[in-house]
């Protein structure tokens, strides 16, 4: 397990469920901004199968523009940390509470 001292790229996620709203799906890691744009792009891309025909009955989208911080003020374990070695992402539940941020002192509610 590499893991590192430098502040890591974070995105903020929604996930928008028919007939459930909104909330927040939780948040991507990445070690660099461009790992974080490249996986962004191929998240978002993964729904556009489903849109064209109206609205879909589940998709996610990126909340709010990318921020850093340091992996000390999050609770990452071994797994996260294997995950952006094998991946380039991972994903965590929730950070610290960002002041601007909607709904991120929730996290994921299932």
């Amino acid at each position: 397990m590499l893991k590192r001292e430098e502040p890591l790229w974070v995105q903020e996620w929604w996930e928008s469920e028919r007939g459930w709203g909104q909330k927040c799906a939780g948040y991507s890691l990445h070690f660099t901004r461009e790992d974080l744009l490249e996986y962004a792009t191929q998240h978002l891309n993964s729904f556009k199968p489903k849109v064209g025909v109206g609205v879909p009955d589940f998709y996610e989208f990126n909340n709010g523009s990318p921020f850093q911080m340091h992996p000390d003020n999050m609770a990452l374990t071994e797994w996260h940390w294997q995950q952006l070695e094998e991946k380039g992402y991972a994903w965590i539940d929730r950070v610290p509470t960002v002041p601007g941020r909607r709904g991120n002192e929730k996290g994921r509610t299932w």
